[in-house]
């Protein structure tokens, strides 16, 4: 007889592979008096109004004593980055590009607006190579918030190469840069043909 333990344990394969998680249900009031119930998953999908974090997660944090890791998680995983990457210095890329890049040579994936590298990861991922290539060369934003914790979203940084914008933003942020360094050019150095 195939049955669920009375305490889930969580692993690698996460909830997509066990047909029976739990979720948390919270009263909840808006701030209109409203009375409600707010569903709570184990792992984010995605960062709601409240900011919420999955409930697996809120327990590793407190087993840890990291409560404002969580805090800073969220609003990391909230605050919007593109108008960032057209200020200053930073790789943009757009989703043709990233598409270019869906091989065990050259892995890249986006995760919320940025472009990641995977490549040298491959190797030492737990889930294994396979399940990185799966979601390489696309947005993996909600596969990848179904399944890791907060943990696997802080190791992102050492993965980051850039920020996925349009084709249309790229250009605009090269024409701005070329304009700057035009303006910023001595006039003896300008030569007119």
């Amino acid at each position: 007889m195939n049955t669920q333990p009375a305490h889930l344990t969580w692993n690698v394969m996460g909830m997509m592979n066990n047909c029976n998680f739990r979720i948390l249900i919270h009263q909840h009031v808006d701030d209109k008096g409203n009375m409600g119930l707010r569903f709570q998953h184990p792992a984010p999908v995605q960062p709601g109004a409240l900011g919420s974090i999955g409930w697996r997660e809120e327990e590793a944090l407190a087993r840890q004593g990291q409560e404002e890791a969580a805090a800073a998680t969220t609003a990391a995983v909230v605050a919007s980055k593109p108008a960032a990457a057209a200020a200053g210095g930073v790789a943009m890329y757009t989703m043709e590009e990233v598409e270019q890049h869906s091989t065990e040579e050259s892995t890249w994936f986006v995760h919320e607006g940025k472009v990641y590298d995977a490549t040298t990861f491959l190797e030492e991922h737990p889930g294994g190579a396979e399940s990185i290539l799966i979601s390489a060369g696309m947005d993996a934003t909600d596969e990848f918030n179904s399944i890791h914790s907060s943990k696997a979203k802080g190791m992102l940084k050492d993965y980051y190469i850039g920020e996925l914008v349009t084709a249309e933003q790229k250009a605009a942020a090269l024409a701005a840069a070329v304009t700057s360094a035009d303006s910023k050019a001595p006039a003896a150095a300008i030569t007119i043909t």
